[in-house]
């Protein structure tokens, strides 16, 4: 026979918030006030990657603190538009060279960051959710061949433990291209000019691809020159006269020319070769 127990009032306990842990959390990882802000973790976590020196030690960047601005959507107006509720997060750097005499104080914008409401959820394009899905790749660098239509696509993504992530690939037009951060693509070409190989024969050699010889020995065959005087790549004919005022010229080896025929042809596409052009495309990418 089942037995009830009649409690009384003072018997009751009171039901605290669920939500507080989660909550408490999140405030302590971030906050919008002042008040006791190095005891936030967002803090320590973004002191642990200063000070900053440049190759020569000679300037020193340190991290001062952080800011954060208001929301500039309401709740309601991210649930009803299709917003993300998050605020954007600011640091003040302190720059100081004694060498450049430099010594100033710049705020620098970070990045946008999700910001969780009182219910313990967040909002992301319109949608509350509770849990914040994240994809974890841990650093290191994939290889990918994927079938498109009749020709097989060949990519590679360079994931660093810090830092931003790099995509190559090769389309189907067999123009290999460079993609930082996943922002505006630039030929592979344009960015080896911009690690120091300025000239189409420098790629070429870094690839193995050319081959020194004298214009006599050619062999009477189509084939591809390196012309060293005007630093381009010209189709020519041996069959025909060729119009090189030199002895010797870089040939393309035969046997490399299908395997390493996307870096070629990229450099046929290329029109960026001043190499201030070159740090601007990549810094405006």
């Amino acid at each position: 026979m089942n037995k009830f127990i009649k409690l009384n009032n003072k018997s009751y306990l009171k039901c605290k918030n669920l939500l507080f842990i989660q909550i408490n959390e999140f405030k302590k990882f971030l906050t919008l006030s002042f008040k006791n802000r190095k005891k936030v973790k967002l803090y320590h976590l973004l002191k642990n990657f200063f000070p900053v020196y440049n190759n020569k030690n000679t300037i020193i960047i340190n991290y001062i603190d952080y800011f954060i601005n208001k929301p500039i959507y309401s709740i309601k107006k991210c649930l009803l538009n299709n917003l993300t509720y998050e605020v954007d997060i600011k640091i003040l750097l302190h720059i100081y060279s004694q060498k450049h005499n430099i010594n100033k104080y710049k705020i620098v914008y970070l990045t946008k960051c999700p910001l969780m409401t009182k219910y313990g959820s967040f909002i992301f394009n319109g949608s509350e959710r509770v849990v914040v899905s994240q994809l974890y790749r841990p650093n290191n660098i994939f290889f990918y061949k994927k079938p498109y239509k009749n020709y097989k696509y060949y990519s590679v993504k360079i994931i660093p433990k810090r830092g931003i992530w790099i995509d190559m690939y090769i389309n189907e037009y067999k123009i290999f291209y460079f993609i930082i951060d996943k922002k505006k693509k630039i030929y592979i070409t344009t960015f080896l000019r911009f690690l120091g190989y300025k000239n189409n024969k420098d790629i070429l050699k870094l690839f193995k691809i050319i081959k020194k010889k004298k214009i006599t020995k050619i062999k009477k065959k189509k084939i591809i020159i390196y012309d060293n005087i005007n630093n381009k790549l010209l189709f020519i004919n041996s069959k025909k006269k060729i119009n090189i005022n030199k002895k010797f010229v870089y040939l393309i080896n035969d046997n490399k020319y299908k395997k390493y025929f996307p870096i070629i042809n990229t450099l046929l596409k290329e029109k960026i070769f001043d190499y201030k052009k070159i740090i601007n495309t990549l810094y405006n990418t």
